[in-house]
């Protein structure tokens, strides 16, 4: 343990230091239960200083950054880290998932497997063997409206590969990924799109996931079909002049 003199400030402004010694560290905390990662990696911190709360997918931090504190003889947190569930966000089931190809022993499933670990070593992120025109997809177990799709992107190598990665929802594009230097966590907004699927279209790099959480609720709406530019039209009266390929 580390030791320090506690300092106290006189009546004239200036600090002296008081006979009483007091520890300097604090443990780093185990993970709790929807805590998905604590920050920094290292094992201590000084009196004052902060451990940083990460929650799962859904759930929000009691307390996002947790205080060393020094009490008397003791260094103590300030509070254990806690996560609670979010009104109204459901994390939905995901009961498969395919790719376009396997490299690396990137399985697909990977992305799907609870495991947010971002190191490809640690053997929880896809690959594909192919450098482009890259794709994933997912099953939902059941028809649902998805609010959001979260991507946990690889961080021990080339974790700038995941920039420009696409998201659908069946057929309908939700949006993509724009990649920032440090960022792991990638959250794209699909607007409650009706779905069954949900697919992650990397054209230009390879692609790794790994972790792909969808957001939402079930639904019993039906799922929008985009129909494909170019296909013969056809209708029942033509007039002013409304041709059917207008549609």
């Amino acid at each position: 343990k580390q030791w320090y003199q506690r300092r106290v400030r006189g009546e004239d402004g200036t600090l002296s230091p008081s006979a009483e010694c007091v520890t300097g560290t604090c443990s780093k905390p185990e993970l709790t239960e929807h805590v998905s990662q604590i920050s920094p990696d290292q094992e201590t911190v000084k009196a004052g200083e902060k451990f940083t709360v990460r929650c799962q997918t859904g759930y929000v931090p009691e307390i996002p950054e947790l205080t060393c504190q020094t009490d008397g003889t003791v260094s103590r947190l300030d509070n254990p880290p806690k996560c609670t569930a979010i009104p109204g966000v459901k994390l939905l089931k995901l009961v498969s998932a395919t790719q376009s190809s396997t490299g690396w022993n990137g399985d697909p499933f990977r992305a799907i497997d609870g495991n947010e670990n971002g190191n490809y070593w640690a053997r929880s992120c896809t690959h594909s063997q192919a450098s482009k025109e890259n794709s994933w997809m997912t099953t939902l177990a059941q028809n649902s409206a998805v609010s959001k799709v979260v991507i946990h992107n690889r961080v021990d190598c080339c974790s700038e590969r995941i920039d420009g990665a696409k998201v659908y929802v069946g057929d309908v594009f939700c949006g993509q990924v724009v990649y920032e230097a440090g960022k792991v966590i990638y959250e794209v907004e699909c607007g409650d799109t009706v779905g069954e699927t949900v697919k992650v279209v990397q054209n230009d790099q390879y692609l790794t996931l790994c972790e792909v959480q969808v957001i939402g609720v079930p639904s019993d709406d039906t799922p929008l079909v985009i129909i494909v530019l170019g296909f013969f039209t056809l209708q029942s009266k033509e007039g002013r002049p409304g041709t059917p390929s207008k549609a």
